[in-house]
């Protein structure tokens, strides 16, 4: 009997137990008063969605739901319910809509790809006709291009020709005048002073008017030589240059010639080498003659012509 007692018992403590417990039932259950205090920790449901992104309404329930998380200190019996508000938390997942919206963006990349690729195609052909159509051109601008530089090579050596021949003629102009000039001075001083010295018959006479022909003469041979160095061509230069040493050896011979005269020699004897160097200066110191041009005939009487009468004609 006591055994039976006893597993009734337990059994009716088990049962009291579960019911407290709410194990037994769909909710409400009666706990028994402890001494203790009991803390009812309701578990925490977190739904993960499988998109990535989060949306303000499922951080906002998470909030509320940390917020009815606090444990309450029950000194007597209390009834908890288990809440379904977290379940509600899946509703905010429809908020993944807007994360869709930037698919589209995504897809435009290929659809630019897609367009150009024909574009890309296409060049091909219209930079072969660009490139037919500019070969034309090339070829004229190298063939005007290599024209160019011949032109300008030759103006070039046109212009150093004519300046070479500008420069000539100006000294061969100043030379000429300047021969004219001392060949006028030579003439004037061979054929107005230099007589008279030679036709002097005594040593003093000629002791008077030797001296000053003389240091002429030598000036004029130094002036002459100078004007040879300058010559602008061979021919000049020589005949300036024998002019120079006639008039320097006419000065020995006349001084030779006094020195005769002085001693009381036959100076006579000494003046054919005088002679012989004034007609040399006289050949190359004549003015040049001017070509003349050929005698015109007078018109000959054509078939239509009356010859010029040979009378005079009175009316």
């Amino acid at each position: 009997m006591r055994g039976g007692l006893a597993l009734a018992l337990v059994a009716a403590l088990t049962m009291g137990v579960a019911g407290c417990t709410g194990e037994g039932g769909d909710g409400d259950g009666v706990s028994l008063p402890t001494a203790l205090p009991s803390v009812d920790r309701p578990e925490r449901t977190a739904t993960r969605t499988a998109e990535p992104t989060r949306t303000e309404a499922t951080r906002t329930e998470a909030t509320r739901t940390e917020a009815t998380e606090d444990p309450e200190e029950t000194t007597g019996p209390t009834r908890t319910r288990e809440t379904a508000a977290p379940v509600t938390t899946t509703e905010p997942v429809k908020t993944t809509e807007p994360v869709r919206t930037t698919q589209p963006a995504q897809t435009r990349t290929p659809e630019r790809t897609v367009t150009e690729a024909p574009a890309a195609t296409t060049t091909p052909a219209a930079e072969a006709t660009q490139s037919a159509q500019a070969a034309v051109p090339v070829s004229e601008s190298d063939d005007t291009g290599s024209f160019w530089p011949w032109l300008l090579l030759f103006l070039a050596i046109g212009g150093v020709i004519g300046l070479v021949l500008i420069g000539r003629s100006r000294r061969e102009t100043a030379w000429d005048g300047e021969g004219r000039a001392l060949a006028v001075e030579t003439r004037s001083l061979l054929g107005v002073r230099l007589p008279p010295v030679l036709t002097a018959r005594t040593a003093a006479e000629r002791g008077l008017s030797w001296p000053p022909v003389r240091d002429d003469l030598r000036d004029l041979s130094a002036r002459w030589g100078l004007l040879s160095q300058n010559a602008p061509d061979g021919d000049r230069h020589a005949s300036s240059s024998q002019i120079a040493v006639l008039l320097r050896d006419l000065a020995p011979a006349i001084d030779a010639e006094n020195e005769a005269l002085a001693a009381g020699r036959d100076w006579r004897m000494l003046r054919p080498q005088v002679d012989a160097i004034l007609d040399g200066l006289a050949a190359l110191l004549q003015p040049q003659p001017r070509p003349q041009l050929p005698p015109q005939q007078p018109p000959q009487p054509g078939p239509n012509r009356r010859p010029p009468p040979t009378e005079p004609y009175y009316a």
